[in-house]
């Protein structure tokens, strides 16, 4: 179970305190898909990031299954998957690919053939097998969500946490992610907790949770919604808010929250007594594996990363063309300009001539080729740096631009930071 008790995240702004998340509580059991709504810059975003441990709570106490995460130890990378809005994925790779190596990176498989169930499992899960083998650059936006989810599902975490997966998708391909959503909470007694904006599919839920201004307005079943909040349809919901403070809304719901969180219980009750939920013991009796997946060692991870880099760089053919180009023009222009620097220089005579103004004749012819030369080696110094210098620059402006949000993401997942 999760449980979220009078949590609280604050920022310094002008010098006064803001409570971007205030005293929210809430109980979350096993096998339960809740829906965080309202308004934008309610703090449905950094609640969920608080919940993930991205926020650290300024106040209040979060529970998982019995164990304070923030005295005791906090979340395992394999309890927790955090998809964010869009998919972090790398163009150039296949589906296929993309999940191996979530899976290499996160879980350590004792053979080949495990590692390929699990795979196989998730794309099944997630309705990717059919395009396994398309890489992401061509892929739609409600697939782009789907292999977001499937990244963390190789871990087979107990808490999925899911961040406006369904904007900007056509109501067709919404609908089909909500109910997948729906589907994984069902399965390995799986929390699923998902942020959106939007009030379409909420009877596919089995709790909203509703936010104004970083407060609890509500949390119940679906169903009793319009009825809590007196309105006829569920879109005048985020109107209605606005006609009171947050801190209303928040006293209201503490005089009736006892109420709905016995329907929801209720409801709980009716789901398993029909078979369509089960109980935590009962799944982990019937599957194997439910101890938390083990992150492979540093020398495994290396390895994945070099691989999927290796196959990144070599089907990038721009890039490919880019650095043979460098590689083979940079020797030539070299030889060019060295036939300029392997002149002899004139020396001065060693006998001492009676003509003066031979001498300094002498002297500046010296110096004259002295300088051509000596001009012609700092030409081909400067040009070496210059061009490594640009080869730096440029990979390591893609490195940086490309990798940085995929590093932060697999770093939160078990990635070690010196692999």
């Amino acid at each position: 179970m999760l449980e979220l008790q009078e949590v609280c995240f604050t920022i310094r702004k002008d010098g006064s305190d803001i409570n971007l998340v205030d005293r929210v509580s809430v109980r979350v059991p096993e096998g339960h898909f809740m829906a965080i709504v309202g308004p934008s810059g309610c703090g449905k975003t950094t609640l969920l990031k608080t919940i993930a441990g991205l926020n650290p709570e300024s106040a209040g106490a979060l529970l998982w299954k019995g164990r304070n995460l923030s005295t005791d130890e906090d979340f395992s990378p394999s309890e927790v998957g955090y998809v964010p809005q869009f998919s972090i994925a790398y163009d150039p790779l296949t589906v296929d690919e993309s999940v191996e190596t979530a899976a290499r990176l996160r879980v350590r498989c004792a053979s080949t053939e495990e590692l390929d169930q699990r795979i196989d499992r998730v794309l099944g899960e997630t309705g990717l097998a059919s395009i396994n083998d398309r890489q992401v650059k061509v892929l739609s936006g409600g697939q782009k969500r789907r292999l977001g989810l499937a990244l963390e599902l190789v871990s087979d975490p107990q808490l999925l946490l899911c961040d406006e997966v369904t904007s900007g998708l056509d109501p067709r391909s919404e609908r089909e992610i909500v109910q997948l959503l729906h589907e994984l909470s069902r399965k390995s007694g799986r929390i699923v907790l998902s942020v959106t904006h939007s009030l379409a599919h909420l009877e596919l839920y089995d709790s909203v949770l509703v936010l104004h201004e970083g407060r609890v307005a509500y949390h119940g079943p679906p169903a009793r919604l319009n009825h809590y909040f007196s309105v006829q349809d569920t879109e005048e919901i985020y109107p209605r808010l606005s006609t009171q403070s947050s801190e209303s809304w928040q006293k209201s719901w503490q005089k009736h929250g006892d109420t709905y969180c016995r329907m929801l219980a209720k409801n709980r009750e009716r789901l398993m007594a029909s078979g369509e939920l089960r109980s935590v013991k009962s799944i982990v009796s019937d599957e194997a594996g439910d101890s938390p997946a083990e992150i492979p060692g540093l020398i495994s991870q290396f390895s994945t990363l070099l691989s999927r880099r290796w196959k990144i760089f070599f089907r990038d053919k721009a890039q490919v063309i880019l650095q043979l180009a460098i590689l083979i023009c940079f020797p030539l222009l070299v030889t060019l300009f060295s036939d300029k620097a392997s002149g002899n220089i004139r020396k001065f005579s060693e006998s001492r001539q009676n003509d003066m103004a031979a001498e300094i004749q002498e002297q500046q012819s010296v110096r004259a080729d002295q300088a051509k030369v000596g001009s012609a080696i700092s030409g081909i110094i400067m040009f070496q740096v210059v061009l490594l210098s640009l080869m730096g620059s440029n990979n390591s402006a893609r490195e940086i631009a490309g990798e940085r949000p995929i590093y932060e993401k697999e770093k939160f997942a078990g990635l070690r930071p010196a692999a």
